[in-house]
């Protein structure tokens, strides 16, 4: 009997299955609920996004709405705000070009106001009738010689950032080359670690190559032939491969520190061999080829890089290197290692023979301050990197009280830094 009893009470706390019907299904009901809740709840989803104000005149049922967040769109689109999915571009364009900017997506759901989208872009931005590339979503300014800048007609860059008739050098049958187009067979790679330069890119047998990055290991075919190669690691690089070039460059590194381009296997160059002061090039097995030695002033990462002249090479010996006196030591020493007219006369002079690699190693030493090594308290050295190019060069760092150190000596400097 007890039992009976409470088997009725159980029937009896069961809804009226209409009633539970109707509270279940109702979409009002759930979404009402939701609000409170900080969600909304549709079709057993829960949407943490924008609320989409209902239709006068329309209950919840009857929305016409297509999102209520961006998820809901696609990846190249966001959810607007009267409910419909928008391209991205669509609503990012206005504010980029309030601030002349292009508006690149970025999926899913996110766009990015940029410089430039083509090189045409940075025509407008930069002003000019070309001589500008766009790389990265910015305008960097084309090598001299470029063919791919915008430049019109016959023009192509002259490496200022605008455009030039090509002298007959830069008419060579690979000079249209261009390392950030495969079409025009180059190739290009940022990256770290390994690199390898491929036979063959989209428009055929490659024929100019850059290759960008802090450091790397760059395996090239053997008996490859390039119109240019640019190598610009700024902590150094190792290059495998006996290859022939109409250009070899290291330049537009990113920071000023020493580093050392080294080359295991022979490299032949058939014109400039361009580098700035910061970068040494060691060729292991040496260099063969008509070329000539430039040093290189660049305007940070992207450049532009500016030939500052022709300077001896140093794996090469003049001929009568070991007959030099003092004197063409301490030329040969400001052209290996800088000789800006600024310093005054405390530029670099030869100052002894080293150590390394046999006593082929050279001392070139430079001291801001006339008051030498008495104000001296550390050195920025630039090592030699063996016996193809065994010019160390060291710059003296001073204390600037110099009278002080002058009267104390040594110990005086280690008071005065």
């Amino acid at each position: 009997m007890k039992y009976l009893l409470f088997f009725i009470a159980g029937l009896w706390l069961v809804p009226n299955p209409s009633y539970a019907s109707t509270l279940d299904m109702s979409k009002a009901f759930q979404i009402a609920a939701s609000v409170k809740l900080g969600a909304q709840v549709e079709d057993n989803k829960i949407y943490n996004g924008k609320d989409i104000p209902e239709a006068p005149g329309k209950d919840a049922d009857d929305k016409d709405y297509d999102c209520l967040n961006d998820e809901e769109c696609g990846p190249n689109q966001k959810c607007g705000g009267d409910g419909k999915c928008v391209d991205i571009c669509t609503m990012g364009t206005p504010y980029c070009a309030n601030d002349g900017k292009h508006c690149k997506e970025t999926p899913p759901h996110k766009y990015q106001c940029v410089e430039c989208l083509t090189n045409e872009h940075c025509k407008t931005a930069k002003g000019t009738e070309g001589g500008y590339r766009c790389f990265e979503n910015k305008c960097i300014v084309c090598e001299s010689g470029a063919k791919d800048c915008e430049c019109p007609g016959e023009k192509v860059a002259d490496g200022n950032g605008g455009c030039k008739t090509p002298s007959p050098e830069e008419e060579t049958p690979n000079s249209d080359c261009s390392p950030y187009d495969g079409a025009k067979r180059g190739f290009y790679k940022n990256a770290n670690g390994t690199i390898n330069i491929p036979e063959k890119v989209s428009g055929g047998t490659t024929a100019c190559w850059d290759v960008y990055g802090a450091k790397a290991t760059v395996n090239v075919p053997n008996s490859g032939n390039y119109s240019s190669v640019n190598i610009r690691m700024w902590q150094g690089a190792t290059v495998n491969g006996s290859f022939k070039t109409a250009s070899l460059t290291a330049g537009y590194n990113y920071t000023k520190n020493s580093h050392t381009i080294t080359f295991n296997d022979k490299v032949t160059v058939n014109g400039p061999i361009k580098w700035e002061k910061q970068v040494q090039l060691n060729f292991k097995k040496g260099v063969d080829g008509n070329y000539t030695c430039h040093h290189l002033e660049c305007d940070g990462n992207y450049g532009p890089c500016r030939d500052v002249g022709k300077v001896t090479c140093p794996w090469d010996n003049g001929g009568n290197e070991e007959e030099w006196g003092p004197k063409q030591k301490t030329e040969h020493c400001r052209k290996i290692c800088g000789d800006d007219p600024s310093w005054g006369k405390q530029r670099f002079v030869y100052d002894r023979p080293g150590a390394k690699w046999g006593g082929k190693e050279e001392v070139c030493t430079r001291y801001p301050l006339d008051c030498g090594y008495k104000c001296t308290y550390s050195w920025d050295i630039k090592y030699g990197t063996g016996p193809e190019q065994p010019y160390t060069c060291q710059t003296a760092m001073q204390t600037g009280n110099k009278e002080y150190c002058v009267l104390g000596g040594q110990q005086g400097a280690d008071w005065c830094r």
